[in-house]
């Protein structure tokens, strides 16, 4: 597959199994994902793996707080940049 064929054909996964991604897999997953590019090679991302389904749940909720939080702040005008 080129990387034309996989841009047109990707899809976003929103219904997750609940079992463990093997050991081997996420290694591979992060390797690639770690020669990703950014802007002026920043590389400003953070990856946390969290494979507990409590502790998932509460990093869940906690990214949705932030994440209508700064939403709020863009709407009313208060976001400094």
């Amino acid at each position: 597959m080129n990387v034309y064929e996989a841009i047109r054909t990707r899809k976003s996964v929103r219904d997750f199994k609940d079992q463990p991604i093997e050991k081997e897999k996420l290694e591979r997953i992060l390797k690639a994902v770690r020669l990703a590019p950014s802007a002026r090679n920043s590389q400003e991302w953070r990856f946390v793996i969290v494979q507990e389904k409590a502790r998932r749940r509460r990093c869940r909720c906690n990214m949705l707080r932030r994440i209508r939080r700064k939403d709020n702040a863009v709407r009313s005008g208060s976001c400094a940049h």
